[in-house]
């Protein structure tokens, strides 16, 4: 039995079930923990299944008690602070590709983010297939504004600031430099680039960088959020932060000249292999 422990906001929601999908492909008996998301109150909560459809098997409290005390339940909480890690914990370190962890055949809970395109990388069109958006229900204002980015030399521009603001773990590493770096590049490389930002702070992006030819994409919010992602992925081209939402926006660009531009690093922690996280033809600055 394997249980892969779901929590965080929709990207990373994403990169844990695309790795539970690739653990399918390896072993019989794959389950899934969304438990903690009754007592997360960051983001908006687990949201794979309402704007995905997708479909898994959630393990049961006694399955899970099994493996790991790492539940929302009050009971697991106790036992957790006693009991502080158990041999059937299988937790990520840094972030870091681990192929290992896809053949291990003990009986595992997994912890982690599991932050690397190469875990499924073997299912790569499934994947795709998995997290297809439901365009159908798309409201008319984001319909013609995805018109525009398809008829143009579209490029995404993603700046994530609030909780990364004051965050060492995030401090200097996509920064005002950056940012400036990537549109120049962008100008040399994409004819007639035609801007589109996103961002938690329109304001300082707008007073900090001389966009031009920009429109800002700010009314998706809450539970339309994930629209961004979709119009982010219709972009010919993109920009990213160092998000995993603006991540997979870039990597389901399904545009085969696309350009993305990544920062070298994604957290500050030399332990972190850039390379496991960042596809080889994406560009870093």
């Amino acid at each position: 039995m394997k249980i892969v422990q779901m929590i965080g906001g929709l990207g990373n929601q994403m990169f844990q079930y695309a790795f539970y999908e690739a653990l399918k492909s390896y072993h019989r008996d794959v389950e899934i923990d969304t438990s903690l998301f009754s007592c997360y109150k960051l983001h908006n909560g687990f949201e794979l299944a309402s704007i995905f459809g997708v479909q898994f098997k959630e393990t049961s409290l006694l399955k899970r008690m099994q493996l790991s005390f790492h539940g929302g339940d009050i009971f697991s909480r106790i036992l957790r602070k006693l009991i502080q890690r158990r041999n059937t914990e299988y937790i990520e370190e840094y972030l870091k590709y681990d192929e290992y962890v896809l053949y291990n055949s003990s009986n595992l809970y997994y912890i982690g983010y599991w932050q690397s395109y190469k875990y499924f990388s073997s299912i790569e069109s499934e994947v795709r297939k998995i997290f297809t958006f439901p365009i159908a229900l798309m409201d008319n204002y984001n319909k013609n504004l995805c018109d525009v980015i398809l008829s143009s030399n579209s490029v995404s521009l993603h700046i994530r600031r609030g909780d990364y603001v004051g965050n060492y773990i995030y401090e200097d590493i996509a920064t005002l430099d950056y940012y400036q770096r990537a549109l120049d590049y962008m100008d040399r490389k994409v004819p007639n680039m035609k801007l589109f930002l996103f961002s938690n702070d329109v304001e300082w992006c707008l007073n900090n960088l001389n966009l031009r030819n920009c429109t800002v994409v700010s009314h998706n919010i809450g539970k339309n959020s994930f629209w961004d992602m979709y119009l982010m992925s219709s972009c010919k081209h993109n920009i990213i932060a160092n998000s995993s939402f603006s991540w997979w926006g870039a990597w389901l660009n399904t545009n085969p000249d696309k350009i993305v531009v990544s920062p070298k690093r994604w957290i500050n922690d030399n332990r972190v292999n850039i390379d496991d996280i960042i596809p080889e033809t994406w560009i870093c600055l």
